[in-house]
């Protein structure tokens, strides 16, 4: 069995955490600037750098098993969504190949690696170069929206190049060489980026439509152009950085184990947090400081709570039914 680094499923848990912060910020943009604040912070690097990450481990052995595992996981969040809607007897919405919600995740990995072996014998650099070119110019197609993902396929592809490029050892080889710079200067940048974004939140805010990777809606055609994506590739760019540098290498007790489990909590914590609010209103905890606070602690609470052992299936029994060897049997 190939040995895991702890450093990336230290920072697969940190991501996961940030993604269900992220999606509860979400729901309050429109009445807290700090919802707004963390939902812009957040939504800058996280997916990408998730994206890079599983580009980083790409496997061309077994890469159909991997395919179809992706799309099983993502059909499978789609029913799950729509039992959860039945249930609490909800409007119930079922796209069979469009999505804007979480499941389009597993759907866009199973497009990347089935790309990333088509094109493996390829010009990697050109081919980023390209998909940053052409991400930059479909926000003037209004025919560009969630159907087959492709909006998100497009804009992120470059993420999941960059990490087929990279290595895991290299980076971390990287990481360890200029340990204590990296720190240095991830600090300052951080430092310096979430100070513009808090206190000039309405100068940065309207860029979170580019770094969701949705395409925009017609009316906004005219408030982006290309260096406006560019600005965004460059700013995902050295907030992932950052996080990186910033991020321990050593083992860290449940949370090396936990970062194992990320599909789990990409899986579960919508529903979850749907449940949660049938019985606590979110909105009265949320008006008050410290059910804020609380509020952002029950993401990092359902991140380890999903990340436990019981919460393994139906993931783990999809898992053993693609990748189980077939015996053939000879007469």
């Amino acid at each position: 069995m190939e040995k895991r680094i702890t450093f990336w499923d230290n920072l697969k848990f940190l991501l996961i955490i940030f993604m269900v912060i992220g999606h509860l910020a979400y729901e309050f943009t429109d009445i807290s600037k700090t919802a707004r604040f963390l939902y812009l912070s957040i939504y800058s690097f996280h997916m990408p750098l998730f994206i890079f990450i599983s580009g980083l481990f790409h496997k061309s052995d077994k890469f159909k098993q991997h395919i179809l595992f992706y799309i099983s996981i993502g059909f499978s969040q789609k029913m799950f969504n729509v039992l959860l809607a039945f249930l609490f007897h909800e409007s119930i919405h079922f796209k069979l190949l469009s999505d804007g919600g979480i499941p389009w995740f597993m759907f866009v990995l199973a497009i990347y690696t089935l790309l990333a072996e088509l094109l493996k014998d390829q010009n990697h650099t050109y081919l980023i170069l390209a998909f940053v070119c052409l991400a930059c110019f479909i926000t003037y197609d209004s025919s560009i929206n969630d159907y087959l993902y492709l909006s998100r396929t497009i804009v992120f592809f470059p993420f999941y190049l960059l990490g087929v490029i990279c290595q895991p050892e290299r980076c971390l080889v990287i990481k360890q060489k200029f340990f204590l710079q990296g720190k240095i200067l991830a600090s300052i940048f951080l430092t310096v980026i979430l100070f513009l974004f808090y206190f000039k939140l309405n100068s940065f805010y309207p860029f979170r439509y580019l770094f969701t990777g949705r395409a925009i809606s017609p009316e906004q055609f005219n408030d982006y152009n290309p260096l406006h994506r560019l600005f965004c590739y460059g700013l995902t760019i050295c907030m992932s950085l950052s996080i990186m540098a910033l991020v321990p290498i050593k083992h860290l007790t449940g949370i090396s184990h936990w970062g194992r489990k990320t599909i789990n909590v990409l899986f579960y914590h919508w529903p979850l947090i749907k449940i949660i609010g049938h019985f606590i209103s979110f909105k009265q905890l949320y008006q008050h400081p410290i059910g804020m606070v609380s509020y952002y602690l029950i993401a990092i609470l359902i991140s380890i709570l999903l990340s436990q052992k019981i919460f393994d299936y139906p993931i783990l029994w999809i898992r053993k039914q693609i990748f189980t060897t077939k015996k053939v049997i000879s007469n």
